[in-house]
């Protein structure tokens, strides 16, 4: 497990053995003891603490009111959210990154965890014909529009805002594929209708955005090759 560090320091390092714990946090006061201290202390501290066990490890999450993230720092759009008091949570991810959401920083600490193991194939002989071809066609400008969607979440933090219509369709006009902001939206509406996506209790005015990204990327369902410097990482939210 390893600390945050400016050019040129000594990274904070702990190595854990089997069923040994650490803790990390920040905090205003100072006084609480931490095996790795995230600097610089703010009043909206947070803490966490992490177990070895056997071939993987386990994350408590000690705050009270902030939710801890879990990124997977080899595909950064996987993630985990543990809520404030959740406990035991077994994290898959080989190398992550885990900090606090809502503390205004992305500052924690690196875990290195065991190498996965390889799993031996079975040959499975299955009656029903397997289906072929992406369920969504790379070619055609309703993927287009989820590229451009997904791509700020697929190349950067699990929390970066997402980009309006307004703004896939500058983005996708000055790619060369002349869209109005009236069209993007209407490929979001094909592609909740197209994927059956149904409107959550309590949700907000971005809900097909959010919830096609979620899927997305929960899903599989854009080739990663074509995203590569995807014009449209990096964009700022706006209200649709």
């Amino acid at each position: 497990m390893q600390g945050p560090t400016a050019p040129g320091e000594t990274p904070q390092i702990t190595h854990l053995s089997d069923g040994e714990q650490a803790v990390f946090g920040t905090c205003g006061c100072r006084r609480c003891r931490f095996d790795i201290r995230l600097a610089p202390a703010s009043p909206q501290g947070y803490a966490g603490r992490i177990t070895a066990v056997d071939e993987h490890w386990r994350l408590d999450n000690l705050s009270g009111r902030h939710e801890l993230l879990v990124e997977n720092i080899d595909r950064p759009h996987e993630y985990l959210s543990v809520a404030p008091g959740v406990g035991g949570i077994p994290i898959p991810f080989e190398i992550s990154r885990v900090y606090a959401r809502g503390t205004g920083s992305d500052l924690g600490v690196t875990v290195f965890g065991m190498e996965s193991s390889l799993a031996s194939p079975i040959e499975a002989r299955c009656l029903t014909p397997e289906e072929t071809g992406p369920l969504l066609n790379p070619a055609s400008t309703h993927y287009q529009v989820l590229a451009a969607l997904c791509a700020p979440r697929l190349h950067g933090a699990p929390d970066s805002p997402l980009p309006s219509a307004a703004q896939i369709a500058r983005t996708l006009t000055a790619a060369g594929n002349r869209l109005s902001e009236r069209a993007v939206v209407a490929h979001i509406d094909y592609l909740v209708t197209r994927l059956g996506l149904r409107r959550p209790e309590r949700a907000g005015r971005a809900w097909k955005r959010e919830l096609l990204v979620a899927t997305s990327l929960r899903d599989g369902l854009l080739d990663e090759a074509t995203m590569i410097n995807f014009p449209g990482a990096g964009h700022q939210t706006t209200a649709d």
